[in-house]
């Protein structure tokens, strides 16, 4: 039993308490090993990096507690894009992260325009607080999310590194008119 309460302990520890996925730090404790791992076998690794667009506006219009269930249907779409194959968390506010290990540049875009597909197609209900307030709002919206992606082999250096090269394809998507991703490649930049 106490076994059982401790391995619980450590899992509320490392998880988002609103969307359920891994939080910030369990992230990057697990994305130091998936670098370590790809440098030494020389496998791709390709990180993903998505912000909610407009996502302010979502909780001005709606009010926080939609913006909250708006993150929960993102995760729902981030953990079925990855299934087995990545890690999936929530990086803080509406940024999350995919990791995908062994993943190319190829594939890994696969992925990213599957999530902006399926978050455009997915419906964000509202909580009935925001519904049974005469808001004067419908029943449910629609959120987009932006992505920067970045892939890997041998160059990267640190996860700090990648990090920071797939927030500067998240800032070209959001530029270049959200609701799209953008890649950083190190030839092009």
């Amino acid at each position: 039993e106490r076994r059982r309460a401790m391995e619980e302990m450590c899992r509320l520890a490392r998880t988002d308490s609103l969307t359920g996925l891994w939080n910030r730090g369990w992230f990057m404790e697990l994305a130091r090993l998936e670098l370590a791992r790809s440098a030494e076998s020389g496998t791709p690794l390709s990180l993903l990096m998505l912000d909610v667009d407009h996502f302010k506006q979502v909780n001005d219009t709606y009010g926080h507690d939609a913006g909250d269930e708006a993150l929960r249907v993102l995760a729902k779409v981030l953990r079925q894009a990855v299934r087995e194959m990545g890690v999936s968390a929530r990086c803080g506010g509406e940024e999350f992260v995919l990791l995908l290990p062994g993943i190319a540049e190829d594939r890994a875009a696969a992925v990213a325009q599957r999530v902006i597909q399926d978050m455009r197609q997915a419906t964000v209900h509202l909580p009935e607080t925001v519904v049974g307030s005469g808001s004067g709002h419908g029943r449910h919206f629609h959120i987009t999310v932006s992505v920067g992606l970045t892939t890997c082999r041998n160059e990267v250096t640190s996860l700090d590194e990648l990090l920071k090269l797939a927030d500067i394809a998240l800032y070209a998507a959001k530029k270049n008119g959200r609701d799209r991703m953008e890649l950083y490649r190190r030839d092009r930049g």
